[in-house]
């Protein structure tokens, strides 16, 4: 089913159409394709892209994305993504680590 009904969500991107001229970081796309998952496959998927991917920054706003849609599922928001964005912190701009620490 899952398979399905992704298969028709993705035929018009596929088929083309502009693309987009102003390119947002990793962490906001990542951030905003969280914000807008509708179901706990979307999440599965955007968790095994971001437990792939070495996150330049943005990782405090991953993990608050993660575990509030996380919540919204009903899903463990302590799961392995958000620990693998959390072991990324080391490459965050100073502001993001003390924010990260005081949680």
């Amino acid at each position: 089913m899952l398979v399905i009904s992704t298969e028709k969500a993705i035929q018009p991107w596929l088929k083309g159409g502009p693309l987009p001229s102003d390119h947002k970081p990793f962490h906001e796309s990542i951030v905003d394709a969280i914000n807008s998952a509708s179901s706990v496959g979307e999440m599965i998927v955007l968790g095994q892209l971001i437990e792939a991917t070495k996150v330049p920054k943005g990782h405090q706003a991953i993990i608050e994305a993660w575990t509030a849609k996380s919540v919204a599922f009903g899903i463990d928001q302590q799961c392995r993504v958000a620990k693998s964005v959390q072991l990324q912190i080391t490459d965050q701009e100073p502001a993001e680590v003390a924010a990260t620490v005081t949680n």
